[in-house]
């Protein structure tokens, strides 16, 4: 008993055992309720004004702008709610507002590491964006470490897995502000969506729909599709679904300001109505099919703007097949331009027709086309084959009627052909085109073996080119696309091959064999033409483009039996830059047919200047001028050389064997031509010629006597003497002995700038002798004398500006009957003058001894060409004369 109440007073040995256990128990259970207590509290919290305020001041410390919201709560089975979202950027371009934001996550997902955001509602979001206008680009300097980009073989892992998401009643304005401060606006409005995202091996659907105005009737966009994934995950792989987008009336100018957002100014117009299908099975398109029209499609802007008048219209079908991409059918239809593809990735055929005049007036809003103008209709059809890393294209073309124009010159229309075999290597930076042939109404040029390294790859450019050309026929399209003179016309079938060879900076273009042209004319108005049955040419040229020279290592132009027409024995060009200084040296040795070069340099030869003979002559050429003004290469060359002739005519002076000497100072050519025989006399002159004027023109040095006891002739009649007096005009068999004393010349070198010709001196003409044109013939039949005569033109002071000859007295010596002529003569063929007859008063014949005495005066009317008696004024004159000299003796 006294054992059991003594045992009794102290604790047993199990309960001292189990106590610090319970004590563990305790505390775990009391943390465990406290965590939950306080996960339970955390939506509560936020959900307070303090929580609102606590995320908000957040969120604002972490963006550019202010973030601000009515309502927010968090509940674990109401899910959250959000009302009267609003954001404003600190720059005023970006404004959205949310009316109310609801979603109710499953948060027990966040444990696998999922996000099932369950029922999703976005009521009324509309957001404003405002674009400033897109300053220059700048080039980016920065450098860095790359990018780093998605590894292909990692699955895609949406980062949502389930959604029931509906957005209501959206709207969307994009504002534009053009650089004059005018605003442009799209809005995207009513836009509503819903996408129902499901587990993996499931279905899932959305859809789109949206309005898109700008202030005219409004567009709209609708898009809908499901997409079944396999049931190990978000990958293409064996992933099957169906996509559907619709599109009417959107107004592609209504989208520029969202182009914008992206970097694009665009300047397109037209309304757009279309149509599209996807079909995906096993991760690949099986099937894509699109229709598209654009109805008044245009490009650019005010008077650059260009409307089209038949809608644009797109249709394509396709897909792909094994991994390949496959085209059915892909068809551009524009007004000018019509386009078929079809074939699959490695080969596709293709088929283009255009309308070229068409086609340019589009071109010309995106690029400058240098005044060439084109017009016809061109067809095409090819192939191209693409492997990995080369394209290869072969194909044929026509052009019908194709005109060509350039500044408003126009070339023949012809029909052309063109067929080529060409291929790029990308992976060696190489074009080659094996052959190209173009066939038109001059004839057909082919290419072969083409080879052009691209990019910033090096190697040689090897060509080989043979054409076969009715000179005649593509001279026209010579002057069009050059500055080939307009008054030169040649003739004659040319056949030719060259190659063209690169080496490093050398470029090497060299003739096969010889070039012929065959019955060669090179004519020109008022001169003879230069003809030759046959013409060889034989040709190797070298062009180094680092040292910016050309040498001539052989240019051989031979006539039919062999004899050298020009034949360049030594040439070199070179042309350096150093220090803001441009350098040409130059140097020729050439031997060279006069009749062959003075055809070639007709025109900047003087008008009827002919001359013959065959020459060997050196030039030396050297020049400096700064970089920057081209302008005065001309002005600072230096340079000698020497020409001649065995014969030359101008205007009825022909010229026997005459050497010149040519002695060019900064631009300036000094022209020394000594006693030269001319037409049984003599001619000289000493002047200067200055190369940077346009036109250029002859001066003289100093007075001199140019001609002294020059015979002429009829032609020195016609061309010349006609516009010194009109007793010349019509005359033939002409006869006499000319001396010219000249004391101010120039003379221009064009004949399109005669009337530029300044002329002062005096002419003087001996022991003349004509068969008299209508003018002197009726001035003989007054004097009753016979057609040939003999005259004296007395040497007479006679002044040549702006197209017309003046002078004051030039009296004529008709046997014993002076001639006195008082006026001037233009080479318009203007005639002003009056003619003192070696008539008197009385109609009674007055000689030379008594030329002094009064003698009539009549007016030429007519022309310089055609000049004759006005004898109605004469008899009025006369009849004036008599009454007042008959009114003089009544009075005395």
């Amino acid at each position: 008993m006294d054992t059991e109440k003594k045992n009794a007073g102290r604790p047993s040995a199990d309960v001292k055992k189990r106590s610090p256990f319970k004590i563990f128990a305790v505390a775990v259970l009391a943390v465990f309720l406290v965590l939950l207590l306080t996960i339970l509290a955390v939506p509560t919290l936020l959900s307070s004004s303090g929580g609102n305020r606590f995320l908000l001041g957040k969120i604002n410390r972490s963006v550019e702008g202010q973030v601000g919201m009515e309502t927010f709560s968090v509940g674990w089975f109401s899910g959250v709610k959000l009302t009267n979202l609003t954001f404003d950027s600190d720059d005023g371009a970006t404004q959205i507002k949310v009316g109310r934001i609801e979603t109710k996550p499953r948060y027990t997902a966040l444990l696998g590491k999922r996000v099932d955001l369950g029922k999703t509602v976005i009521d009324h979001p509309e957001v404003h964006l405002k674009i400033a206008p897109t300053p220059p680009s700048v080039p980016s300097t920065q450098t860095g470490a790359p990018k780093e980009t998605p590894d292909p073989d990692v699955p895609f892992v949406l980062p949502v897995h389930l959604i029931d998401l509906e957005l209501l009643a959206g709207d969307v304005t994009i504002e534009l502000t053009e650089a004059d401060a005018s605003t442009q606006r799209v809005t995207f409005k009513n836009i509503a969506s819903t996408v129902a995202l499901n587990e993996t091996g499931q279905t899932s659907r959305m859809a789109l729909s949206m309005d898109v105005a700008n202030g005219h009737e409004a567009g709209t966009v609708r898009a809908e599709g499901e997409v079944t994934p396999p049931k190990k995950g978000w990958t293409l792989e064996d992933t099957d679904g169906t996509f559907t987008v619709s599109i009417a009336k959107l107004e592609l100018e209504s989208l520029r300001p969202l182009l914008a957002l992206a970097g694009l100014d665009v300047q397109t117009g037209g309304v757009l109505n279309g149509d599209a299908n996807v079909e995906i099975r096993k991760g690949n398109i099986d099937t894509l099919s699109a229709d598209a029209t654009v109805e008044n499609f245009s490009q650019g802007v005010g008077e650059q703007k260009m409307v089209f008048d038949e809608p644009v219209r797109l249709t394509a079908k396709g897909g792909f097949s094994d991994n390949a991409l496959r085209i059915d059918a892909l068809d551009v239809k524009t007004p000018f331009c019509t386009a078929t593809l079809s074939g699959e990735m490695e080969m596709v055929d293709y088929a283009v027709k255009a309308d070229l005049a068409q086609t340019q007036d589009f071109l010309k809003q995106f690029t400058e086309l240098g005044g060439y103008g084109l017009a016809g209709v061109l067809d095409m059809t090819g192939r191209l084959d693409l492997t990995e890393g080369k394209i290869a294209s072969t194909g044929i073309g026509t052009v019908k009627n194709l005109l060509l124009t350039k500044n408003g010159k126009t070339a023949q229309q012809t029909d052309v052909t063109l067929d080529y075999d060409m291929a790029m290597d990308n992976a060696q930076n190489v074009l080659t085109v094996a052959a190209a042939t173009l066939t038109m109404a001059p004839g057909t040029v082919k290419v072969s073996n083409l080879t052009l390294p691209t990019g910033d790859a090096a190697g040689p450019i090897t060509l080989a080119a043979q054409a076969n050309l009715d000179i005649a026929k593509a001279w026209p399209y010579a002057q069009v696309l050059t500055n080939a003179p307009e008054d030169i016309t040649l003739a004659g079938a040319l056949a030719s091959a060259v190659t063209v060879q690169t080496q490093g900076d050398i470029v090497q273009v060299k003739t096969n064999n010889a070039a012929t042209i065959r019955n060669l004319r090179v004519a020109k108005p008022d001169t003879e033409p230069f003809v030759q049955d046959l013409v060889n040419l034989t040709a190797d040229i070298t062009l180094d483009t680092a040292r910016q020279s050309i040498g001539v290592k052989a240019f051989d132009m031979q006539g039919a039996k062999g004899e050298t027409l020009i034949k360049i024995t030594k040439g070199e060009i070179e042309q350096s830059s150093a220090e803001g200084v441009n350098t040409l040296d130059a140097e020729f040795e050439a031997e060279y047919d006069l009749q062959t070069v003075s055809m070639l340099a007709a025109p900047y030869l003087p008008n009827g200047l002919r001359v013959q003979g065959t020459r060997k002559d050196r030039f030396v050429l050297s020049s400096r001028w700064p970089e920057n003004e081209p302008d005065k290469m001309l002005a600072n060359l230096n340079g000698k050389g020497g020409f001649g002739f065995n014969r030359a005519e101008y205007y009825g002076l022909i010229f026997g064997p005459t050497e010149l000497a040519i002695d060019i100072q900064q631009g300036i050519a000094a022209v020394v031509i000594p006693d030269a025989n001319v037409n049984s006399g003599k001619l000289r002159f000493a002047g200067t010629l200055n190369l940077t004027e346009e036109p250029m023109f002859l001066r003289l040095n100093e007075p001199m006597a140019l001609l002294e006891n020059v015979n002429i002739n009829d032609v020195i009649t016609a061309q010349l003497l006609t516009y010194v007096n009109p007793v010349f005009a019509g005359a033939v068999q002409t006869s006499g002995v000319a001396n010219f004393t000249c004391r101010r010349l120039v003379l221009p070198l064009s004949g399109d700038h005669l009337d530029k010709m300044d002329i002062d001196g005096t002419v003087g003409i001996a022991n003349i002798r004509l068969q008299a044109g209508e003018l002197l013939g009726q001035i003989l039949t007054l004097l009753d004398q016979r057609p040939a005569v003999a005259m004296t033109l007395r040497p007479t002071n006679i002044l040549m500006q702006q197209g017309t000859v003046r002078y004051q007295d030039m009296q004529i010596d008709l046997s014993d009957y002076p001639l006195n002529f008082t006026g001037s003569l233009g080479l318009d063929k203007q005639l002003a003058m009056t003619l003192k007859l070696p008539l008197g008063t009385d109609f009674r014949p007055v000689r030379l001894a008594n030329a002094g005495a009064d003698r009539l005066e009549v007016p030429l009317g007519g022309t310089v060409d055609k000049p004759s008696i006005d004898v109605a004024r004469l008899i009025e004159r006369q009849g004036q004369r008599l009454i007042e000299d008959q009114l003089r003796r009544l009075f005395r």
